[in-house]
């Protein structure tokens, strides 16, 4: 597959069925499966011995991901008594884990699989797999960019001294916006960057960046 997308799509279903598998081979009733229904809700719905859970599919690389989308995601789909669980192929550690949420990250999945007769090959390829946009069309992007000096360019940081001591209490910031000041520091300073490295849809990156900017957090350099 050379489609962007298509590889992102791909990386998702192979995760959502290693961890059908994973969870019927431990005595779970898995009865629902978005792959299969492709509609709106939670990527897995199970029952087991201690009750009903709904269960988010985050399939990142191990090093990278941000998972504040996926917390605020199963917190939307879950029903009152249900249990919310996020699972992800990525070992990075959030800066902050709700206490209504639990966290399977990518060594939690492969030491859980050890203990069965499955096979981690699909888990480790997810897990190493890095996917890049098609260069063309970053190209085209780059050239629009550079005409229309949008809002997706330049970003800077208006408030360095705290980022620089660590200190970010006097911001306020949920941890997206974290993730995104981050980034900048880093020096990732386009939206388009930004999103692929904490892989993020674009449009809820821009969405965030455009409140940063009205709380005078961030500007854009003409």
């Amino acid at each position: 597959m050379s489609n962007y997308y298509d590889k992102v799509k791909d990386k998702e279903e192979k995760l959502t069925k290693k961890v059908v598998s994973l969870l019927r081979e431990s005595g779970f009733n898995v009865h629902r499966i978005s792959i299969e229904e492709n509609n709106r809700g939670p990527d897995i719905e199970a029952t087991y011995e201690n009750g009903d859970v709904v269960i988010e599919i985050k399939a990142f690389h191990k090093n990278k991901g941000s998972l504040t989308p996926a917390f605020e995601q199963i917190r939307d789909y879950a029903k009152k008594g249900e249990e919310k669980w996020v699972i992800t192929t990525s070992d990075v550690n959030p800066l902050f884990i709700p206490d209504d949420i639990r966290l399977f990250r990518g060594r939690d999945i492969l030491e859980k699989i050890d203990k069965t007769k499955l096979n981690k090959k699909d888990i480790r390829w997810v897990r190493e797999a890095e996917i890049k946009k098609d260069p063309d069309k970053l190209e085209i992007e780059k050239e629009v960019n550079e005409k229309k000096r949008s809002s997706s360019e330049f970003l800077t940081a208006n408030q360095l001294s705290d980022m620089d001591s660590g200190n970010l209490d006097n911001i306020n910031l949920d941890r997206l916006a974290t993730d995104i000041l981050n980034q900048i520091k880093l020096g990732n300073r386009t939206i388009p960057k930004i999103a692929e490295e904490i892989e993020t849809p674009c449009s809820i990156v821009e969405s965030k960046v455009k409140f940063l900017i009205e709380k005078d957090i961030l500007s854009v350099k003409n």
